[in-house]
């Protein structure tokens, strides 16, 4: 048997108050734009936000976490939830950097934050931020130094001053001296793991997408509340069932473009297309009681239109019965025919109703991608689609295919040779691949055919 391999991933949690620059500093760190930082008076983070620095050997955790205003909020309230997630960071952190604005000095909020992790227990790293913004002579180091504190490291996350140190000189020795001390978690990676299938849960604001994440993973990973636009950042997530590995992303809701008013919910727009193209898979989640509307089929359109596998999910469906159910299935396939290819699953995503036969969804659809069908099935199936259904004649003249083959599988692609195709008219295009899609059994991904005109080899001859 071969041996597994095995990795020691040390946990670093940003803590701080709000607009200090945590999220500045773990984009930094783990080398990705993944944190969305806003310019706006608006608070950009409110989950754990997770990602990894990656330095030579080591491969530690870095968790970027929501602002803290203060330790003492009502239950039910978005503010206690965001905090949850917080305090849930600070628990599972080997080490803390508790991040301040050096523009700011050392404010109560920072000391009341410091108080609480010294009550934890916790390793606390004290970054001071921003540094370039201020001169030097103004700088009071006495205030910092005066915490206690032993590690103290001044940095500018924005242009990246003193980043590269604070990996090499202080976060990678501190490593190095306490992994024996610390226990530190044993993360085993083998084959089991691989390959990751890459979902993305999209759809409008609040109808349950960081719900169905948080029923999926077993685990209230990211917060959750009835008021719209509550996720604001896009959350990646890891889940092994049944020896296989899922990674999950929870997105903001998409708005249309005439109600996208701030520079937040734009950018949180762009970065949920850019994760419906990264994916393997989306599933679009519809909120039944809100019932179907124009937008949620504009999403369905989108992911049609990049390309991508689709699994339409009605939430909230726990009281429909089965007639309403193909009501709305019908509805959605008077809207665009190509959902007659699709799932349409029904579940609570509230009660957990019909979420472990999602994975058996997200399989299946996977399959797809691993079919490696033969070039020579495909031209047949061409030439039977032709038989039942001749290509139209072009000023009396035949137009002909020759063959077909794939050339890609995310988006499926199908690229068919042949004779005046640029005369096929969409009509007969969408013959062809209503014919591919049912011979060839394929579900969930819509298939798109790209014509090439073959060239006579004869044609500007010099003979």
């Amino acid at each position: 048997k071969k041996k597994s391999l095995f990795y020691m991933i040390p946990i670093i949690t940003l803590i701080g108050r709000n607009y200090v620059g945590k999220s500045t500093i773990f984009n930094q760190l783990i080398n990705k734009n993944n944190a969305l930082i806003s310019k706006d008076d608006l608070i950009s983070t409110r989950d754990r936000n997770h990602g990894y620095l990656n330095y030579k050997n080591f491969k530690i955790s870095i968790y970027d976490t929501a602002g803290i205003k203060n330790f003492i909020n009502l239950k039910k309230t978005i503010e206690y939830k965001i905090l949850q997630q917080t305090k849930i960071a600070i628990k599972e952190a080997h080490l803390i950097f508790l991040v301040l604005n050096a523009n700011d000095g050392v404010t109560f909020q920072d000391r009341e934050i410091l108080g609480y992790l010294r009550k934890k227990s916790k390793n606390i790293f004290l970054i001071v931020n921003q540094i370039d913004k201020i001169n030097k002579n103004q700088l009071i180091f006495n205030e910092y130094y005066i915490l206690g504190i032993k590690h103290i490291i001044f940095i500018s996350a924005i242009s990246k001053k003193n980043i590269h140190k604070l990996i090499k000189i202080n976060i990678i020795p501190w490593i190095k001296t306490n992994q024996e001390k610390l226990n530190l978690t044993i993360k085993k990676f083998d084959k089991i793991y691989h390959p990751k299938i890459k979902i993305c849960i999209i759809g409008k604001p609040n109808v349950g997408k960081s719900t169905l994440l948080n029923s999926l993973i077993n685990e209230e990973r990211v917060v959750t509340h009835n008021l719209a636009g509550t996720t604001r950042d896009y959350i990646t997530v890891t889940k092994c069932h049944e020896n296989k590995n899922y990674q999950i992303t929870d997105t903001a809701g998409i708005e249309k473009k005439n109600k996208i008013k701030e520079n937040i919910q734009y950018l949180a727009k762009y970065k949920t297309i850019d994760q419906i193209r990264k994916s393997n898979i989306c599933i679009l989640i519809i909120d039944y009681q809100q019932k179907i509307s124009k937008k949620d089929l504009l999403i369905l359109n989108e992911v049609i239109n990049i390309g991508k596998s689709l699994i339409i999910i009605i939430n909230k469906s726990e009281n429909i019965c089965i007639q309403e159910k193909k009501n709305i299935k019908n509805y959605l396939i008077k809207k665009n025919k190509f959902i007659k290819f699709i799932q349409i699953h029904f579940i609570s995503a509230l009660y957990n109703i019909g979420i472990n036969k999602i994975f058996d969804l997200i399989n299946e659809v996977y399959k797809t991608f691993n079919k490696n069908i033969k070039s020579s099935k495909l031209t047949k199936i061409m030439q039977y689609a032709i038989q039942k259904n001749p290509i139209p004649l072009i000023k009396g003249k035949e137009i002909k295919l020759k063959y077909a083959h794939v050339v890609s599988y995310q988006p499926f692609i199908i690229l068919i040779h042949g004779n005046k195709t640029s005369f096929i008219s969409n009509t007969y295009k969408k013959y062809l691949i209503n014919f591919f899609q049912k011979k060839l059994n394929i579900k969930h991904t819509c298939i798109k055919i790209i014509f090439k005109k073959n060239n006579n080899p004869y044609v500007n001859s010099k003979h």
